[in-house]
């Protein structure tokens, strides 16, 4: 019970002001009108000053890290194992342009012009509309978290995961994040605030499907384990081609889940529902498929960049043309599929 908990405050911390944000950004863009454009306009700079100044905070402490650590490693002796301080010194300069080059693009976003640029020639976003300002500025914790990872190595955060989680705090941090990436999809799109529940749920694509429909989602998202199917087979011929940490840390962080049927549903239901609906639902139609499909990518950070990245690249693709084809109803099977298959072959492999 008390790992549970943990793990729900854990994501209200971390979400939570995420979506507080968001709220009061809706605000913002609801007293904007085509007749009063300028309408609420001091209220978003004071939005965008709040979103600025956290990246401020990361940029100067990607610069300090760059330029300086050094010698702040020496600092860390005594607090942190000779290893972590040891890479810590020998890849600062790396860790610290993780930090500050993403950093410095997510306060540039909210150069107008800028927005202007990435409208007419990259991205299908309103370069005036302040939601997608936000989401496009916030999009750059992706790319945070993503150089970081890279930066100190799959190895040396393998060896610092605890080994043997809790099921109970895996299976709360999985349904209490991804009911939070919901919430903050409902949101983001303007519920409480621009839309109404039924205009929230047409935005973002949720909308009843036939049954033929739905056998075509179970069996689009079957097909799709095709790709780790081939990966594995690869491996049997030529050895292994996914590193070692992959597998390591997927363990770890998803061990639990693949123990019980209510763990394997678990790992598909939660993320059909919540990462479909933030990613499909509410940044497809803004960010467009490519952009869209790398972040999809890029959060399972426990991948690094490996070619289990690209695979999930590829199956964030399919998820894509089955929202635009369809809806998300129909990526939401697909996914919850995809997830359940993959989850029924690990248990049954022991």
């Amino acid at each position: 019970m008390y790992e549970a908990l943990s793990a729900i405050i854990e994501n209200l911390t971390v979400f939570g002001p995420i979506i507080i944000l968001f709220y009061l950004v809706n605000l913002a863009e609801r007293s904007r009108t085509p007749e009063h454009p300028r309408e609420g306009k001091e209220f978003a700079l004071v939005l965008y000053m709040l979103m600025a100044l956290g990246f401020a905070i990361v940029f100067l402490l990607g610069l300090i890290a760059h330029f300086q650590g050094g010698q702040l490693a020496h600092t860390l002796q005594g607090i942190y194992s000779e290893r972590i301080v040891n890479h810590f010194a020998s890849q600062h300069a790396s860790i610290g342009m993780s930090l500050w080059i993403p950093s410095l693009v997510g306060m540039l976003v909210f150069i107008p012009s800028l927005r202007r640029f990435l409208a007419g020639k990259v991205l299908p976003i309103d370069p005036a509309h302040r939601v997608h300002t936000m989401a496009l500025s916030f999009s750059m914790v992706v790319w945070v978290q993503l150089f970081v990872t890279v930066a100190i190595g799959l190895g040396l955060i393998n060896d610092a995961t605890a080994p043997n989680v809790a099921a109970s705090y895996t299976f709360a941090s999985i349904w209490s994040q991804n009911i939070l990436f919901a919430l903050l999809a409902f949101i983001g799109t303007g519920w409480l605030t621009r839309r109404n529940r039924k205009e929230v749920l047409e935005r973002l694509g949720v909308r009843p499907l036939t049954l033929k429909q739905v056998l075509a989602g179970i069996g689009i998202g079957a097909a799709l384990t095709l790709f780790p199917a081939l990966m594995t087979w690869v491996e049997t011929l030529f050895g292994p081609i996914v590193d070692q940490n992959v597998n390591d840390l997927t363990t770890k962080m998803l061990g639990p889940l693949f123990d019980s049927i209510p763990g394997v549903l678990t790992l598909g239901l939660a993320a059909a529902l919540g990462e479909e609906l933030i990613f499909r639902g509410a940044l497809l139609p803004r960010f467009g498929i490519i952009y869209t499909s790398v972040l999809f990518a890029l959060i399972h950070t426990n991948y690094g960049l490996s070619l289990s990245t690209l695979m999930i690249f590829f199956v964030a693709l399919a998820l894509a043309f089955a929202r635009l084809r369809v809806n998300t109803t129909l990526s939401m099977v697909i996914h919850a599929t995809y997830n359940i298959t993959l989850g029924l072959l690990y248990m049954l492999a022991g």
